[in-house]
């Protein structure tokens, strides 16, 4: 068995005493075999969870390219046995588009070749009293970068990964998690795939993102992209929205065919008020209790260089963030946008961040995907010739933080965030009151 280590990316850690955030990259290298080991270690906690994301780019350092096939993947994991992602893939310059889909739970990071067939696996090795290890079991088709997000220390009480089918009815829908308790805050990524994993099919491309800290507008978001395959002009589409976690579009593209809406956080985990279905599509959610959480979301006009979007008034001091916007104004419920575009990153502090990127351009007769990466920007939006809008994180206070235009374009850009940090002192202790409560046995 080789090992590796994690590469030239000099990984960030943020330790405070409750809650512990660090995050990084590291190589995974297409000449490396099955067995091959990479090490992320040297961090001063134990991860509880994991969070990781690829889009094809391989590039240690700020890079943007549009002849490279997009290889996109968002995985989540809290252990050997529980770990899951879900990706596509997408053909530049195809004359007819050729996209893919994969869905995996044996693995926390895949690939899928243009026929539909799972062609990279990497899986969580172990997790480490300072870190963890990721351990290939099928070769990547090409060099590519892994984003990790890795959160730990004494707050974090449960963690855990799980699947969600989209149900045959809209109303509420109770899902447990693990044996039973009630989260702080659950994150979702969704697909068009409807079979149980492992699968995957040559279908058209598309990804969800979605985050939830409470039941209010405020306090979710879903961002979706999707491109519709084996069509001889380029349709994509995206769409991204507050109040709702949960939103899928059809393999045809144009607006989303099923919403959901936190509806309660309870004992044994939450509560989603689907308010739109259409099919049997997996979602896959990583879900935490403890520590303190926000998913809210603001805009950002991106006219001028140096305007800025402050998020203020969070009830902590955030460790870190991660982020997510596609680009634009947000939508109109149920109304999707052309292009399938999206930048997805984080931050601990003003000098430690990262983001991937990524545009499928849509009506092109020819695929035209832009891929980008970025080591010194919280969000980067691309067209067909590179960089069109960049934006950083300017500050960070002891309720919020501040973003800043660094590369200016006449739009407005919508946002989600997750911010999160130590738990207010003695809130453990009033979680199991708060159960009772919830189970009708207290007041």
């Amino acid at each position: 068995m080789s090992k590796r280590g994690w590469g030239s990316d000099v990984h960030t850690v943020l330790l405070i005493m409750a809650l512990s955030f660090a995050h990084g990259s590291l190589a995974w290298n297409a000449a490396d075999v099955a067995t091959t080991v990479y090490t992320v270690s040297g961090l001063a906690f134990q991860p509880k969870a994991i969070i990781v994301q690829i889009n094809g780019q391989s590039s240690a350092t700020d890079a943007i390219t549009n002849t490279t096939d997009a290889r996109v993947c968002v995985g989540v994991g809290t252990g050997t046995a529980d770990r899951r992602c879900q990706g596509f893939y997408e053909d530049d310059a195809a004359a007819t588009m050729d996209t893919a889909e994969i869905y995996r739970d044996d693995a926390i990071l895949a690939t899928v070749s243009a026929a539909g067939a799972a062609d990279g696996l990497l899986d969580l090795n172990s997790i480490t009293s300072d870190g963890f290890t990721l351990i290939v079991d099928d070769a990547a088709p090409a060099d590519l970068r892994v984003f990790w997000w890795a959160f730990g220390g004494a707050d974090i009480t449960n963690q855990q990964t799980g699947e969600i089918t989209e149900p045959g009815a809209t109303g509420v829908v109770s899902y447990t998690v693990g044996a039973g308790w009630q989260p702080d805050v659950v994150v979702f990524a969704g697909c068009p795939l409807t079979a149980a994993p492992p699968t995957a099919a040559e279908i058209s491309s598309g990804l969800m993102i979605g985050a939830a800290s409470g039941t209010a507008a405020g306090s979710q978001w879903v961002f979706w992209g999707t491109s519709e395959n084996a069509v001889a002009q380029s349709n994509t589409n995206r769409y991204g929205k507050s109040g709702e976690c949960v939103a899928l579009m059809p393999v045809t593209g144009g607006n989303p065919d099923a919403t959901a809406v936190l509806n309660a956080f309870d004992a044994a985990g939450f509560d989603l008020n689907w308010t739109a279905r259409a099919s049997t599509r997996k979602l896959i959610y990583l879900a935490l209790q403890g520590g303190s959480w926000a998913a809210g979301n603001s805009t950002i006009d991106m006219t001028t260089i140096g305007n800025t979007s402050v998020i203020s008034g969070l009830a902590f001091a955030p460790v870190g963030v991660l982020i997510a916007s596609h680009g634009q104004v947000e939508n109109t419920a149920a109304t999707g946008a052309a292009g399938h575009l999206w930048s997805l990153g984080g931050f601990s502090s003003t000098t430690s961040r990262r983001t991937q990127h990524f545009n499928s351009i849509d009506d092109q007769i020819d695929a035209v995907v832009v891929m980008g990466i970025s080591y010194d920007e919280v969000l980067v939006f691309l067209i067909s010739t590179g960089t069109e809008a960049e934006i950083d994180v300017s500050a960070m206070a002891s309720d919020g933080f501040t973003l800043t235009v660094d590369d200016a374009i006449a739009r407005t850009a919508f946002y989600g965030y997750l911010a999160f940090g130590d738990e207010p002192a003695g809130a453990a202790a009033f979680r199991p009151l708060k159960r009772r409560q919830l189970l009708g046995v207290g007041h």
